[in-house]
């Protein structure tokens, strides 16, 4: 790792919402590539910058990044930076996607993100492999947490509508094939609490989300 690699201010940087320290950098040809190919480039971590390794897969608007067999703390996953056009010189919005294969939208920032404006309302086909979940238990879950959110014990309820979820404590997504879900599996957490659960892989335990609401 060194401090002094030399950033290219008008190349893409990225700012991760859910990563304080961290930051990636791309050189301004970075995403002119049409074939994929083997990709390095720099990201500044834990008061250090370090060159970090993907596989640049670019489709049109949007440019995926494999990373896989990083250095030590580097996460591992996919990438996905969406453009506003085909030009790509100028970003939409930054999806991470773990190895579990489930999808984060909306993660970052960058000095890219200029326009006020961007276009909308595009349709696309998008073929999904979802995990099934019992619908039964969830409700159980539910009914025995009284519908309050085990983190911050906040409920909300809209038009006779209780506003909660129900968060797998164990991952459905990290496990292959079926198991057996019992009702001490589960927990309810509200919105915001079972996104910042999320924030992390595997997920923030209920006491680690109380902690950080705490401060």
């Amino acid at each position: 790792m060194s401090k002094k690699l030399d950033i290219d201010e008008s190349g893409l940087q990225i700012r991760w919402k859910t990563r304080e320290h961290y930051s990636d950098f791309f050189e301004p040809d970075f995403f002119s590539s049409k074939a994929e190919e083997k990709r390095s480039h720099k990201a500044y971590y834990d008061n250090s910058y370090v060159i970090v390794s993907c596989t640049e897969k670019i489709k049109e608007d949007v440019a995926l990044l494999e990373y896989r067999e990083q250095p030590k703390d580097i996460y591992e996953g996919d990438l996905l930076i969406y453009f506003t056009t085909s030009e790509r010189d100028e970003v939409s919005r930054v999806d991470w996607r773990s190895l579990d294969g489930k999808t984060y939208e909306d993660q970052a920032t960058s000095n890219w993100d200029t326009s006020p404006e961007s276009k909308e309302g595009q349709e696309r086909i998008r073929e999904v492999k979802y995990v099934n979940r019992n619908q039964a238990l969830v409700k159980k879950r539910k009914t025995k947490d009284k519908n309050n959110c085990q983190a911050c014990n906040y409920q909300l309820e809209i038009k006779g509508m209780h506003i909660i979820d129900v968060h797998h404590i164990n991952p459905l997504a990290r496990k292959s094939g079926e198991r057996i879900t019992n009702l001490d599996d589960l927990i309810c957490l509200c919105p915001n609490c079972h996104r910042i659960a999320h924030t992390s892989n595997p997920p923030l335990t209920v006491s680690q989300v109380k902690s950080l609401l705490a401060g």
